[in-house]
């Protein structure tokens, strides 16, 4: 088995902190939008430490159904720290080596519109728990080296929330991801990588007061991080990122779908990871474009990640 530091890398579960604003329409909970990129399908049996995820977001344009910028002076800040723990073990499932994950979220969120919500608010965001964590690592598709993982998260709906605020670091509803991450070495110094998601939303029964509704809940979900690296040496990887999210189900309003409020956005952007020993950290700024019934802005992703490779 590879005990390398690179066998490990890229066990991560980074995640965008979008706003809870509800004024208006209910909007997609955090998901992870460019958190995890090069390398990402590669893991094997060890534990992993990533005690700096930071996530910077600005939007200052908002996109409405039909693509159109909203008129007046909208904006939005967040800043976000995640603290990420993963282990796995040696048993296997279904051929796939066993694990378990946690993250824990720190956030500061600051939104202006002339359209109507408005507000800030920091703190813990809703925790993220995953149970399971199956790995297959070293494998060969098409005679080329390929790593792949599958998973199934929940989010605890612990975050900071209060139905008297527009805008909320926490949901106050939870949900659940399954996604599965891959990633195939075409060559020896290049590789491409993808995580697919889907996500389920429960319902937040105790929603923004002014909308006067029982209860709020996003739509199902898709969304996608990708990536494509070069090696140019072994401390040095230099690619290509982005993201894309597709919303499939309308958001609801007590038991009224929302008309036209499925969110989409596409985003792409440079990165760049450096390795030495068990130590890792990587980069990457992502540019949003075809953004529907959301913000349109630029993301900017920093995480410092230390491996135990299992046996050493």
């Amino acid at each position: 088995m590879n005990n390398s530091p690179r066998f490990f890398r890229t066990l991560a579960f980074a995640f965008t902190f979008t706003i809870h604003t509800a004024a208006a329409q209910v909007v997609m909970p955090p998901v992870n939008m460019g958190g995890t990129s090069f390398l990402d399908g590669v893991a094997g049996p060890g534990s992993l430490l990533e005690p700096v995820i930071i996530e910077h977001y600005h939007a200052s344009k908002f996109i409405d159904s039909k693509g159109n910028a909203i008129p007046g002076a909208n904006s939005v800040d967040s800043w976000a720290n995640l603290f990420h723990v993963a282990h796995i073990t040696t048993h296997q499932i279904l051929g796939g080596f066993y694990g378990a994950e946690f993250l824990i979220p720190f956030a500061s969120l600051d939104l202006n519109t002339d359209f109507g919500p408005k507000g800030k608010n920091s703190g813990p965001g809703d925790i993220l728990v995953s149970p399971l964590i199956l790995e297959w690592p070293g494998k060969s598709l098409g005679g080329k080296k390929y790593f792949s993982r599958f998973s199934i998260l929940f989010e605890l709906p612990t975050g900071s929330y209060s139905a008297a605020r527009a805008v909320n670091v926490g949901s106050n509803a939870g949900g659940a991801f399954a996604y599965y991450a891959f990633t195939i070495f075409p060559t020896s110094k290049i590789e491409t990588s993808w995580r697919i998601d889907y996500r389920w939303n429960a319902k937040n029964s105790t929603p923004f007061t002014l909308l006067a509704v029982g209860s709020t809940q996003a739509g199902q979900a898709v969304h996608a991080n990708y990536a494509i690296s070069y090696e140019m040496s072994p401390a040095l990887r230099l690619g290509l990122n982005g993201y894309v999210l597709q919303q499939l189900t309308e958001h609801r309003l007590g038991i009224n779908s929302i008309p036209n409020s499925k969110e989409r956005v596409v985003a792409f952007g440079p990165g760049v990871q450096l390795s030495s020993g068990f130590w890792s950290a990587f980069a990457n700024v992502d540019l949003e474009t075809m953004a529907r019934n959301r913000p349109e802005g630029y993301r900017v992703n920093i995480t410092l990640r230390r491996v135990f490779p299992h046996g050493q």
